[in-house]
C-alpha cells in the first residue's frame, strides 16, 4: 500500500455542503424523503482521534495526497513491503492504457505515519491485494479526480482485468453533535451525517474523500452515474438517499455472499474469511472510533479504505460463483429492491404514541385481575419461572411432562411459546396470562424508544433475505411479529391521508399447490372456491354447505400444517394454539389421512422431498435461490425442505412486486412504509387512495406472475383496503 501525506492540508468548505441537520424532516407528501442540504459544521476540533494504544507511531495530521506531478516535498517512506510482507492480488488486474485515477500520472504513493514494526491488520491485507490508498480532503483535488475517474472509466469495460467500471464503496458517518452521546446513533441517516466516502476504482486506486471538507456535490455525478458494490449496501443506501445522492445501481456483497452460500447472511469480515482464507483476518476494533476528529490517524484511513477494497474483491469472486450455480436471477431480484427498501426505512411508519398509553392501560387492567386470581388458586407467582416450572412438574401428566418443550439443561420451558405449544383446557387462565404478559413486556411502555426524536416515526431495519428461508427479517423493532388486533391501531396515517394494505390470499397454499401439481387444490383456486370449506368438508364427509365455524378453523389448521410435513402430535397443538381447536391424537391423525385423500398431489410432492433428501440436502425457490440445508444445524429437515421453496418462493414475489412499485405509484402522492411477509401497506393521500389501491393490487399480481407465470390468473390472489389504521386498512 501507498499512502501520501500533504503537508498542506485544507479545510475549505465546499459550497452548498451543509451539515448541520439538527431537525431534518420528512414531508408527509413524498414518495422518499429527500436529504437537507449538508454544511459541514459539526466536527469539532476539540475531539481527538481514538487510535490503537498499542502503537508507538505519533498521532498524524491531517492526510493528503499531493497533487503534483514532480513534488519537491520531502518526505520519509516505509512500505510493507520493506518489511519483508509479500505483495500478490487476488485476481490479475490489467491496467489500461494511461490509465489513473489521480491528476499526478508518475506521483507514488507512500505510507506514512506507520510504525514499521506495528503494521496494522488494514495496512498488511491492502498491500497484499495491491491497493493504492489516497486520502482527498480538498475540494478542488476531489474534483479533478472524480472528473478524471468518470473520463476513464467510461470505457474501462474493455479491459477484463478491470472488470467493467463496478466501483467498490463505504462510508464512515460521525454522530450530530446533538447525538454524540448515543452509541447507536452512526447507524442512523438522521443522528450522523457521511464523514468518509471511500471509492475502490477497476485497477486498484482507493480514493478516501474527507466529507468534512469535500462537499457530497463534488461526488454526486460520480455515485449517480456509475455501478457501485458495498457491504450492507442499503446502509450506504440510506445515508446517500437522505444526503440527496441517488446511487445508479448498487450491488450487494452481503447479498451475493448469502446467495452464494446457502446460508444466513455474512459479515464483511465471516465473508471474506470464507471466501479469502489466504488473507490475514479483519480487526474491526478502529469501527467505533473517533470519525468526528478533525484530523483522522492514518490507522482511521486505512481502515475506512479496506471495506471499498474488498467489497469490490468480493463481488468479484462472488459474481462468478452466482453465475456458476445458476442464481443470477435470484441475485438480481434481491439487488433490484435496496433502493426500495432503503426508501422505505427513511419514510418510516406513523405511530400514534398518545393511543399507546391508553392500549398499555387497558392491557395492565386486565392483567393483574388476572395474575391475582393465578397466584389465589395456585399458590404461586405466576411470574416466576421456577415456582411455575415446579407447579408443572406436580400436576402434569406424565405423558404432557414428556412432550413440554425444555431447555437445553432439561429444565421446563415457562414462556408463552411453551403454553402455546402444549395447549390444555386447565392451561388456558395460565397460557392467556402469558400471552399477555408478553405484549405488555415487548410493546410497553420501552416501546416508545422506537418512536425517532427526529422525525417522530418508527424505522425499523429490513434486511433482505434475513432468514435462512430467504424471507425479510425485521429489527429494531420486529413489526413482522406485530400482534394483530388493537396494538395495529396505533399505526395512524397522518391527516389528509390513509393506509393502503394489500397482502396475497393464502399465498403459501397456493405456491404449494402449483408445486406438488395438486389438481385437486389448483382446481379449488381457480374456481374461487374456499379452500378451507373444501377441506374441512373432505375430512368431516360432509357438503361445503353444512361446514360450521369449528370445522373450517380446523381445516385451517391442517391446510397450513399439512402442506409442511406435521405430524399428528404436532398437528393436534398446532390447531389448538393457533386455531382455538381442541382435538385428540386420533383425531388428528383421521383429519391428517382424509387431508392426504383429497389432496394427493401434496403427498406425492413431500414422499419425492423426503427421497431427495437423503443424498441431495440442498433445496431451491422457484426464483432459483439455493439452500444448503447440509450445512444447518439439526441438518436436513423435511418440515424445512418442504417450507423454503414455498416461503422462499413468496419471498421472490413480494421482492418482484416491491420492484415494480416504485414506478406504479409514479405520479401519486404515495409512498411504501411496511411490508410484512406477504402483506405491504402504503401511505397514501386521501384524493389518491384509488389509483394507489390499483396500482399496488397490479404491483403484486405481476410479481406473482415474474415467478408462476402460468398460474397468476387465480382470482382473489389480491386485494387492497384502505382506512386511517394499519388494523382498519387490513380489511
Amino acid at each position: 500500500m501507498r499512502f501520501t501525506k500533504s503537508s498542506n492540508s485544507s479545510s475549505v468548505a465546499g459550497p452548498g455542503f451543509v451539515n448541520d441537520r439538527t431537525e431534518p424532516a420528512i414531508s408527509s407528501n413524498s414518495s422518499s424523503v429527500a436529504g437537507p442540504s449538508y454544511v459541514n459544521a459539526n466536527f469539532s476540533e476539540a475531539d481527538t482521534p481514538t487510535l490503537d494504544k498499542s502503537s508507538d507511531s505519533p498521532t498524524p495530521p491531517c492526510y493528503s495526497a499531493t497533487t503534483a506531478t514532480n513534488s519537491s516535498t520531502t518526505t520519509t517512506t516505509t512500505t510493507l513491503r520493506d518489511m519483508g510482507i509479500g505483495t500478490y492480488r487476488l485476481k490479475n488486474r490489467e491496467v489500461p492504457p494511461c490509465y489513473s485515477a489521480t491528476t499526478a500520472t508518475n506521483s507514488e504513493f507512500t505510507l506514512q505515519g506507520q510504525s514499521a514494526d506495528r503494521p496494522t491488520p488494514a495496512a498488511v491485507i491492502l498491500e497484499r491485494l495491491a491497493a493504492e490508498v489516497r486520502y482527498i480532503a480538498d475540494p478542488g483535488e476531489a474534483q479533478e479526480v472524480v472528473a478524471r475517474l468518470l473520463e476513464k472509466t467510461e470505457g474501462i469495460s474493455r479491459y477484463p482485468g478491470a472488470c467493467g467500471a463496478m466501483l467498490g464503496v463505504d462510508i464512515e458517518t460521525a454522530p450530530l453533535p446533538q447525538f454524540k452521546h448515543d452509541a447507536k446513533a452512526g447507524l442512523d441517516p438522521f443522528k450522523a451525517v457521511i464523514r468518509l466516502l471511500q471509492v475502490f476504482d477497476p485497477v486498484g486506486h482507493c480514493l478516501v474523500f474527507d466529507c468534512r471538507t469535500v462537499p457530497l456535490e463534488v461526488l454526486k455525478p460520480l455515485i449517480e452515474s456509475r455501478e457501485t458494490v458495498a457491504h450492507n449496501a442499503i446502509f450506504e443506501m440510506k445515508f446517500l438517499r437522505q444526503a440527496g445522492i441517488n446511487p445508479l445501481r448498487m450491488h450487494c456483497t452481503l447479498l451475493m455472499a448469502r446467495v452464494a452460500s446457502g446460508q444466513p447472511l455474512l459479515s464483511l469480515a465471516k465473508a471474506v474469511e470464507r471466501h479469502f482464507p489466504e488473507l490475514p483476518p479483519i480487526d474491526k476494533a478502529l469501527q467505533t472510533s473517533n470519525w468526528n476528529a478533525a484530523a483522522l490517524s492514518a490507522e482511521q484511513v486505512q481502515y475506512a479504505a479496506l471495506d471499498a477494497v474488498l467489497a469490490r474483491e468480493l463481488w468479484r469472486e462472488l459474481k462468478e460463483v452466482i453465475k456458476t450455480t445458476g442464481q443470477s436471477a435470484a441475485y438480481r431480484r434481491l439487488a433490484a429492491v435496496i433502493p426500495v427498501v432503503a426508501a422505505q426505512v427513511l419514510a418510516g411508519v406513523p405511530f400514534d404514541a398518545t393511543s399507546h398509553r391508553a392500549l398499555l392501560d387497558g392491557w395492565q387492567a386486565e392483567v393483574v385481575p388476572l395474575r391475582e386470581q393465578l397466584q389465589a388458586d395456585l399458590g404461586i407467582n405466576p411470574d416466576s419461572g421456577p415456582q411455575l416450572a415446579a407447579w408443572l412438574e406436580k400436576h402434569l401428566d406424565p405423558k404432557t411432562l414428556v412432550d413440554w418443550p425444555r431447555t437445553p439443561t432439561g429444565k421446563l420451558k415457562t414462556d408463552e411459546d411453551a403454553f402455546d405449544k402444549i395447549s390444555l383446557p386447565a392451561l388456558a387462565p395460565l397460557t392467556q396470562y402469558k400471552r399477555l404478559a408478553k405484549k405488555i413486556s415487548v410493546y410497553g411502555t420501552g416501546y416508545l424508544g422506537y418512536v425517532h426524536p427526529v422525525t417522530g416515526r418508527i424505522h425499523p431495519e429490513f434486511l433482505i433475505a434475513g432468514t435462512r428461508g430467504g424471507r425479510f427479517s425485521c429489527r429494531d423493532p420486529n413489526l413482522q411479529q406485530a400482534p394483530a388486533g388493537d396494538f395495529r391501531r396505533l399505526f395512524r396515517a397522518p391527516a389528509g391521508y390513509q393506509l393502503v394494505v394489500a397482502d396475497y390470499s393464502q399465498v403459501e397454499l397456493r405456491i404449494a399447490a402449483i408445486l406438488a401439481g395438486d389438481r385437486a387444490m389448483l382446481e379449488a383456486y381457480k374456481a374461487g372456491a374456499d379452500l378451507h370449506r373444501r377441506t374441512a368438508a373432505a375430512i368431516a364427509g360432509i357438503p361445503e354447505t353444512e361446514v360450521s365455524k369449528a370445522q373450517r378453523q380446523l381445516a385451517k389448521a391442517c391446510n397450513f400444517g399439512l402442506i409442511y410435513g406435521m405430524g399428528g402430535k404436532t398437528l393436534a397443538a398446532y390447531a389448538a394454539g393457533s386455531y382455538g381447536v381442541a382435538m385428540s391424537l386420533a383425531e388428528a391423525e383421521h383429519a391428517k389421512a382424509a387431508f392426504f385423500r383429497a389432496y394427493p398431489g401434496i403427498a406425492r410432492w413431500q414422499a419425492v422431498a423426503k427421497a431427495r433428501g437423503h443424498h441431495d440436502p440442498t433445496v431451491k425457490t422457484a426464483g432459483g435461490l439455493i439452500r444448503d440445508l447440509g450445512q444447518e444445524p439439526g441438518g436436513w429437515k423435511l418440515t424445512q425442505a418442504l417450507n423454503t421453496p414455498v416461503q422462499g418462493t413468496g419471498a421472490e414475489m413480494l421482492l418482484a412486486a416491491l420492484h415494480r412499485l416504485p414506478k406504479a405509484l409514479a405520479g401519486l402522492d404515495a409512498k411504501l412504509i411496511l411490508h410484512v411477509h406477504d402483506e405491504v401497506v402504503l401511505e397514501v393521500a386521501d384524493r389518491d387512495v384509488p389509483a394507489a389501491k390499483v396500482a399496488l393490487e397490479e404491483a403484486m399480481v405481476a410479481g406473482f406472475r415474474a415467478l408462476l407465470p402460468d398460474q397468476a390468473d387465480m382470482p382473489g390472489l389480491v386485494e387492497a383496503h384502505a382506512g386511517p389504521t394499519w388494523f382498519d386498512a387490513k380489511g
